[in-house]
């Protein structure tokens, strides 16, 4: 009889506990200088409907109130630095608090017009990240060094041909043709095989 007791007053404690009004999901946004940054946030439900939008006006924006099962929370826009949170849903009780850092789009999609980007990612034949590769361009005549990572970003005119050479002490240098019919924004993959020895 005293288990039994016990067991009431804690499931009678628990729901008074949790009976208590609650705001679902919280998302709190930040700029990259610590600033709080205004974007659009979208709850949308397993299917990708959206079904509430908030301007996070001031670095907040809230969901309260919503229909039980997987959500996600999609932050900002479709054209640069689209954050989708997956797998959001109601706790019950209990606030859900996401922070994130907005990041501003530096006006690449600006440039696009003026003729076409390719982002290359430099690595060895067994996937190894190639930093320092010299990456020259002609006939532009531009020359950038690949990142830790083994980036680089290679810039032509619309309606030219750019022939992109990949040089680094120790490897074979590769070249290959980028042509730039139309504005365009894309990637490459380029692999540099060691010298043998």
């Amino acid at each position: 009889m005293l288990w039994i007791r016990i067991a009431l007053l804690v499931l009678a404690n628990g729901v008074a506990a949790v009976g208590s009004d609650f705001c679902a999901v919280r998302v709190m946004l930040t700029s990259k200088d610590g600033s709080l940054a205004s974007a659009l946030v979208e709850l949308r439900d397993d299917t990708g409907r959206v079904v509430q939008r908030s301007m996070a006006d001031g670095g907040v924006a809230e969901f309260c109130d919503f229909d039980f099962g997987e959500h996600s929370i999609k932050i900002g826009g479709t054209t640069c630095a689209e954050l989708i949170i997956p797998h959001v849903g109601v706790v019950f009780g209990s606030t859900q608090v996401f922070r994130a850092y907005v990041n501003e789009c530096s006006g690449w999609e600006l440039s696009i017009p003026r003729g076409c980007r390719t982002y290359f990612r430099v690595s060895t034949s067994d996937g190894e990240k190639l930093s320092g590769v010299t990456v020259v361009s002609q006939p532009a005549g531009s020359k950038t060094i690949t990142d830790a990572y083994g980036r680089a970003l290679v810039r032509a005119n619309s309606g030219e041909n750019e022939t992109v050479t990949f040089s680094k002490a120790g490897y074979v240098s590769r070249g290959l043709t980028v042509k730039c019919g139309a504005p365009s924004y894309s990637e490459q993959r380029v692999t540099l095989e060691r010298l043998s020895q």
